[in-house]
């Protein structure tokens, strides 16, 4: 009796696939449709940021969507929209490049590096980060965005930055001065 490896006694045992009971068949574990489906709403989500619009990048959520803002905290709704309008008027030379690093059924991560003008300082900020998208029926039904805060205090404000965000209580009032001047209306009114 010959010696046969592993890996022969395996393909001497397979059966065609038609042969199989249904039970049995391989089903892959992504849904590559659904995935392909994902990296382009993602795609699209980004584009419309990167080139500034409102219209498109709002149209892309579902309207119970939650956003998880680094810089913001937690936007729902129609908040969603008045911060992406009031960002898109607090900065100015804006530059965006991104990648759809990674596509799931009804997932997708992005990583992008943003600069831009940062108006009410005049200092230039660019931020690398991240975002993870959840895909429901309706558009983007959750948001979560990641970026080093500290860099970004750094760079909005200057040293004064530095020294802020080291103090307790500097995230909570960051959050609401940008609130505040991206009129983001807190109350839905």
């Amino acid at each position: 009796m010959s010696r046969i490896t592993a890996l022969e006694a395996i393909v001497a045992g397979a059966q065609p696939l038609e042969r199989l009971p249904q039970a049995k068949r391989y089903r892959p574990c992504i849904d590559i449709e659904r995935a392909r489906e994902s990296w382009d709403r993602a795609h699209q989500h980004f584009s419309a940021l990167g080139a500034a619009d409102l219209p498109s990048l709002s149209a892309g959520y579902a309207p119970e969507a939650v956003l998880y803002h680094a810089l913001l905290g937690e936007l729902k709704g129609r908040e969603i929209a008045q911060a992406a309008g009031g960002f898109l008027r607090q900065t100015a030379n804006r530059a965006m490049a991104f990648q759809v690093e990674n596509a799931a059924a009804s997932a997708a991560q992005v990583g992008w590096t943003a600069s831009y003008d940062f108006t009410p300082t005049g200092r230039r900020v660019k931020i690398e980060g991240t975002t993870r998208l959840l895909f429901g029926q309706h558009g983007i039904e959750r948001q979560v965005d990641t970026i080093d805060r500290g860099a970004w205090s750094r760079q909005a404000f200057g040293w004064k930055g530095v020294v802020l965000s080291c103090l307790p209580g500097w995230r909570s009032f960051l959050a609401a001065e940008l609130r505040l001047a991206y009129a983001v209306d807190d109350h839905g009114l």
